[in-house]
């Protein structure tokens, strides 16, 4: 966890110092260091955006360069979860702390006040508990435990270094045991799995319907806890019941079941073991996804089971054994929710927001039972059949205060914009005097509505005099065309409209690359294909560090058609090796994994990364842009290039194979234009569409 965390300061190209233990080899005591570095490029997900970004981690041993503390504004201590551990470590750093230097833990388990018994007050005034989520780089989500103790100035330096540096969203939570996330994410999971092992239940089904109809990520619950791991559960679990209050509902769900004590000993602890309540079997090749039979714990292929409800609502009123499970289960966890108001916190939007980023929700708790039929009325109404206590919250109607719109956060309040221009898949907002392009449809996938209210709002942006900001308003930039839709053209030989959207988003990509108003793109999540063609035709990039992009048609059995191929020749400015290396993006379909990849792959030249995608409209809303000089590019001269010589082509298919040869025809004719370039890309795509390759992907 410490050498990821530092690759995530490194990625915000901050310097950082990663000090471990010291090794015993006097030749070389930075060994353990060492390899902790070697291992940071193989990690899995990388935790580094880019290996270039290693350079900015410096080495040491906690015996013999503690000095490298003095040059730190923040230390994040990361060791074993062990408070006498951490006492002898604290007692060692404390002597090379800068007066102002702010020190942090990264425990998930030890509460605050314990941590600062045995320091001296000088520092318990910038002592705090920086909880990131694994793996840091991709995990959203950080709880920052402070105290009366620590002053607001530090409160507000290390909130402002964790969310713009590092691109954090921060929960604050009480110092209790767990704090938020993991209080109330691992109760849930201990909740479903015992009681449904207690009641012999299916956990595909259970899984199925916690991703069906509660809008669970695909693991569900059974499958996140093989993801966290059978024998990580119970040291948190065990933590959790150790540090609570008698009293504690966690401690009363946290039943015995011998069947999890049996799966840890027979190594059955989820992914990481020989399985867990899943596992993926290859028989000849071909995987199959198991589940456990618990009375002997064999393994049985999954056939995937039909969820017979449309709504959670539909499935609480059935009366079915699932039905009454989910019924008991959900009034138990809200009951237990409630009740952790307000000593987790008192805000119940940031419980939502710490489980949607946390665990992956697609809404949080609140969220979710806000959307149940009658929510907290059925909860009171359960709770009382049962004969159970109401917590304060809902005994005293607390839940009417709730604001349903400060459930999902926006980079655009869009109560606070107006809307000037709109169709069902796009809209023109005037927000903060900035106008806005956001796509709407699912993925913000391009078809023709969307460039049409493209070519409208560039028009009004130019009538106005004012830049335009091409703004996501969900989590991908854009997943590029709607393949549904291309599809569709051609399964009715429809190609006449299908070369109208390809002529369509051909206009509006030159004409967002032409306006002689700055067009600035926001880029988060998928830039994919259409979406990466409006990058590339755009005067500025913010992009988010995590973005994913690239011309990816050849994976999809297609070739780029909105000018894709256009600017890959024209960006390589006649230079041969700038041209293959473009032209091996497009073959490849190559899909970069950060937006410094992005960047040196695609050859960006104005762009600016940003770790926080939250903020990505507000950066790019504050820079100066210049008034843009509309030149039209004329002729291309191109360099003599035999493609089949220059790339090794024994690995390509049929459809690679093809395009390599149209794209050296282009090459032949040594010197053309972009339109020409843009009817040759329409060409080959229509091509395809006609004569679909039957090993390719679409």
């Amino acid at each position: 966890m410490g050498s990821a965390i530092a690759a995530l300061i490194a990625n915000s190209s901050c310097q950082v110092v990663l000090l471990d233990i010291a090794s015993n080899n006097p030749n070389d005591r930075n060994s353990v260091v060492k390899k902790a570095i070697e291992n940071i490029p193989k990690q899995r997900p990388p935790s580094l955006s880019h290996p270039s970004k290693l350079a900015f981690i410096k080495i040491g041993n906690l015996k013999d360069d503690l000095q490298l503390i003095t040059e730190c504004d923040l230390i994040i201590e990361v060791i074993i979860e062990q408070i006498d551990i951490k006492y002898k470590l604290y007692n060692k750093i404390i002597p090379y702390l800068q007066n102002d230097a702010i020190l942090a833990s990264n425990t998930s388990t030890l509460p605050l006040k314990q941590l600062k018994e045995n320091i001296p007050d000088s520092i318990k005034s910038r002592f705090v508990i920086t909880h990131f989520f694994n793996p840091p780089r991709y995990m959203e989500l950080l709880e920052l435990i402070t105290d009366q103790a620590v002053v607001p100035m530090v409160v507000d330096k290390i909130t402002n270094f964790l969310t713009i540096n590092l691109g954090k969203t921060i929960v604050k939570s009480n110092d209790t045991p767990g704090f938020i996330a993991n209080r109330i994410g691992c109760y849930l999971l201990e909740l479903v799995v015992r009681t449904a092992i207690k009641a012999n239940l299916n956990p595909v089904i259970i899984d199925k319907i916690f991703t069906d109809l509660l809008k669970f990520p695909n693991t569900g619950i059974f499958g996140l806890y093989d993801l966290i791991g059978h024998d990580v559960m119970k040291l948190i679990s065990t933590s959790l019941v150790n540090s609570l209050p008698m009293n504690d509902q966690y401690k009363k769900i946290y039943i015995l079941t011998p069947i999890l004590d049996k799966m840890i000993a027979k190594n059955l602890i989820g992914r990481k073991g020989v399985g867990g309540f899943y596992r993926i079997s290859a028989i000849n090749k071909v995987k199959t996804k198991e589940v456990i039979n618990f009375q002997d714990f064999s393994y049985t292929a999954i056939e995937d089971p039909k969820v017979e409800y449309n709504s959670i609502n539909e499935l609480l009123d059935s009366g079915s054994i699932y039905g009454q499970f989910f019924k008991s289960i959900l009034v138990e966890f809200y009951l237990y929710l409630t009740s952790l108001i307000p000593e987790v916190t008192d805000n119940i939007y940031d419980i939502d927001k710490a489980m949607r980023l946390g665990y992956s929700w697609k809404q949080g708790p609140f969220e979710l039972l806000y959307n149940i039929k009658d929510g907290f009325e059925w909860l009171k109404k359960e709770a009382t059949i049962k004969n159970l206590p109401l917590p304060k919250y809902v005994a005293n109607n607390n839940y009417k205060t709730i604001d349903s719109s400060k459930f999902q956060v926006s980079r655009i309040n869009l109560r606070e914009s107006e809307v000037l221009l709109k169709n069902n898949s796009a809209q023109v907002l005037l927000y903060q005097d900035r106008l806005v392009f956001s796509i709407s449809t699912k993925m913000n996938c391009l078809n023709e509505e969307v460039f049409t209210l493209l070519l409208e709002a560039v028009d009004l942006a130019e009538q106005r005099e004012q830049d335009l900001y091409i703004v996501p308003l969900t989590d991908n930039f854009s997943a590029g065309a709607d393949l549904k839709l291309v599809a569709h053209y051609i399964k009715t030989n429809d190609f006449t409209k299908l070369d109208r959207l390809l002529e369509l988003g051909q206009q509006a990509m030159m004409r967002l690359k032409y306006s002689h108003i700055n067009i600035i793109s926001c880029a988060v999540g998928f830039a994919l294909g259409g979406g990466c063609e409006i990058l590339l035709h755009s005067d500025f990039i913010v992009a988010h560090q995590e973005l994913n992009a690239g011309l990816v048609e050849v994976s999809r059995g297609l070739v780029p058609a909105f000018g894709g191929i256009k600017e890959m020749f024209y960006r390589a400015q006649g230079n041969k090796d700038r041209l293959i290396k473009n032209i091996i993006n497009i073959l490849t379909a190559n899909k970069t994994s950060s937006a410094d990849y992005f960047i040196l792959d695609y050859g960006i030249s104005s762009a600016q990364i940003n770790m926080n995608k939250q903020m990505i409209f507000l950066e790019a809303s504050q820079l100066t842009f210049p008034k843009k000089v509309v030149k039209v590019d004329k002729k291309i001269t191109l360099p003599q290039i035999s493609l089949s010589e220059e790339l090794d082509i024994s690995q390509y298919n049929e459809l690679q194979i093809l395009l390599l040869a149209q794209l050296q025809d282009i090459i032949a004719l040594q010197e053309i234009d972009e339109q020409e370039i843009l009817e040759r890309e329409r060409k080959i795509f229509l091509e395809l569409a006609q004569n679909p390759k039957k090993d390719l992907a679409f």
